[in-house]
């Protein structure tokens, strides 16, 4: 039985992963799900989250901001706007950016200001809900 499948991840600007990964649990829409080699096919939808990638023994954590995933049997293909290393995460200026936009959800009678400050604050507690994940429930 295989235990190894291709995972490629595409961004706009260019393919930022392709490599042999022994299992992924991401954030679908209908919530979170992992991907063994010889999965069975079929398409879906993420949301912004926390994406672990397994290579073996060694696990790697990555913020998604959502997007589109493929299975087949051999191979995975996401296509996200953003795919981050959680370490490249700032923590620090993610709390700052969830408070300024919470500051401006507050005070705002704007709709259009209101909605760029929910898309902000959902990205800002996503990447912190990421980092969260990776310390581990100790942290």
């Amino acid at each position: 039985m295989a235990k190894f499948f291709k995972l490629e991840v595409v961004v706009p600007e260019r393919e930022i992963f392709s490599e042999e990964v022994s299992f992924i649990t991401v954030p679908g829409a209908a919530g979170e799900f992992g991907v063994l080699a010889r999965h069975e096919p079929f398409i879906s939808i993420l949301k912004p989250g926390a994406f672990l990638v397994a290579q073996g023994e060694a696990r790697k954590f990555y913020f998604v901001s959502g997007g589109f995933i493929e299975v087949t049997p051999a191979s995975t293909t996401v296509l996200a706007e953003e795919f981050e290393p959680v370490e490249e995460i700032n923590a620090e200026q993610e709390e700052k950016a969830r408070k300024k936009a919470l500051e401006k959800l507050a005070k705002s009678k704007d709709p259009v200001e209101k909605d760029a400050a929910r898309a902000i604050l959902a990205r800002a507690q996503a990447r912190l809900a990421t980092v969260k994940i990776a310390k581990g429930p100790s942290q």
